[in-house]
């Protein structure tokens, strides 16, 4: 097996040369075709002057673009670093942070602070292929442990960091999700996360199992359903904000026997939605898990609890780090060859969640008899209502098991007898209006006492983070 990005390519390229490795809405690469191409735009970095071990910011719509730059900024030996350019600009200048190259679509210069806007110009592939066209061919050797990847957290609970990740780790977890997702050389994958967030997963997978990989940028249910109907796309990862959209569009029964597996993570998934897409799909439908730490997705679920993947390992911690008895409530910590072990930048008053070969995930988790991990939301978001626990994702799971609730974020807001109360923001339909205190009365019947939310706000629809994550900072605001 290739222990790195680039060896994996060339492998590719010379086992499978003619047949399809990437589709896009106007271009279509085999493997050997993405391999020059990304040779191509390497010696225009190297051009460039961009040397081994530098940062270069990538900035590009979920194009073929953008896969054919990250791996060119890999075969030079540089690290390839997203650049989210939806979040505020404060957080936008954070990211420039180190890096003196941008990769990206000109047309989004314009979201570039002004201060840096006019040194670093995006500077797009095809210009690259034109600086590079007649040099030398990009000769880096990097191994299974070069830094090739800064792969940015979504700064859902503050300043996005960047996680140091290397070829093994990125790898690792293909290998991992590949065998759980049983994709096979002649499969289609189509990933429909943002650009910015965990880019490698619209193509790590495909250089390791030969199956051709989509990158077309569209969320419209109507085109989606044509380009899984066009190219046989049998394999997708996506938000559940998306599944949803999906099933109310009626699209998706247009091809719900050509969808092998769909995986929806990255926020998430409730029961109503594992209900509406197991019935709607001949395929499997899984819930997963994951983060910018554990390199992608670590456990997998069909619903009641989930699966760890192979090559992870996991325990579940007490507040001062030991060992909880199983079905006890604890953190959960995950290490394994896909596991990173760093941030490339922090907050010095920032603790690390990373030692002795383990990532403390921030999540609690119980593991029932099964092995099976239930998790119960972030240890961020625990709430000491009177001094008693209170766990958001267990409220939000009841209220959207109401009938008329579509959605639903509960977050804390100061009390001054009890400390903190839950209250809880809910997207429903519009007859709930008429009778709000419904909700109540559902939540007093499953509820204890102290967890039933103190106020019930009906929205619109939440607020969001540009990853797709409610916004729970933004929720707070508005219900304090």
């Amino acid at each position: 097996m290739a222990d790195t990005l680039c060896q994996a390519l060339r492998d590719l390229a010379d086992a499978r040369a003619d047949e399809h490795a990437l589709v896009g809405a106007d271009q279509t690469y085999t493997w050997a075709g993405l391999d020059a191409a990304v040779s191509q735009v390497a010696s225009g970095l190297l051009s460039l002057g961009v040397k081994p071990g530098q940062w270069v910011g990538l900035m590009l719509p979920r194009t073929p673009d953008l896969a054919v730059a990250f791996l060119a900024i890999v075969r030079v030996g540089a690290v390839a670093v997203p650049i989210n350019h939806k979040l505020q600009t404060k957080w936008i200048e954070a990211q420039l942070q180190g890096i003196s190259t941008i990769v990206g679509d000109p047309a989004l210069a314009s979201v570039l602070p002004p201060s840096v806007s006019g040194e670093r110009r995006p500077v797009s592939c095809a210009e690259l292929i034109d600086a590079g066209a007649g040099s030398v061919q990009p000769a880096h050797s990097s191994t299974a442990d070069t830094v090739c990847y800064l792969n940015c957290t979504s700064g859902s609970t503050g300043r996005p960091k960047r996680a140091v990740t290397t070829h093994e780790q990125i790898l690792a977890n293909a290998r991992a999700t590949v065998q759980a997702s049983s994709q096979r050389p002649d499969d289609v994958f189509w990933c429909l996360f943002a650009p910015f967030a965990h880019p490698h997963e619209f193509f790590h997978r495909s250089l390791v199992s030969g199956a051709a990989f989509v990158m077309i940028d569209t969320m419209s249910p109507r085109v989606v359903t044509r380009v899984v109907s066009h190219h046989a796309v049998s394999h997708m990862l996506v938000l559940p904000g998306f599944a949803e959209l999906w099933l109310d569009s009626g699209h998706l029964a247009d091809v719900r026997d050509d969808l092998r597996l769909i995986e929806a993570g990255g926020s998430v998934v409730t029961p109503e939605l594992h209900q509406r897409m197991g019935a709607a799909l001949s395929g499997t439908f899984a819930a997963v898990w994951g983060s910018t730490e554990t390199t992608g997705v670590a456990l997998t679920s069909s619903g009641q609890g989930g699966e760890i993947l192979d090559g992870y390992a996991l325990q579940v911690i007490d507040e001062v780090g030991h060992p909880v008895p199983q079905g006890e409530v604890g953190e959960l910590c995950l290490g394994g060859p896909a596991v990173v072990s760093s941030y490339g930048t922090s907050a010095e008053d920032e603790a690390s969640p990373f030692g002795n070969g383990w990532f403390r995930t921030g999540d609690l988790v119980r593991v029932d008899p099964d092995g099976r991990v239930h998790i119960l939301g972030r240890r961020s978001t625990l709430l000491k209502v009177g001094g008693e626990r209170v766990y958001p994702a267990e409220v939000e799971r009841v209220l959207r098991e109401h009938a008329q609730v579509h959605d639903a974020v509960v977050v804390g807001v100061a009390d001054r007898r009890r400390g903190e109360v839950p209250v809880a923001a809910v997207v429903a339909a519009s007859d709930l209006a008429a009778d709000p205190g419904s909700l109540q009365r559902h939540c007093r019947a499953r509820l204890a006492a102290h967890k039933i939310p103190r106020r019930i706000v009906l929205l619109g629809e939440l607020p969001r983070l540009p990853s797709g994550k409610v916004d729970r900072q933004a929720v707070v605001a508005l219900l304090s």
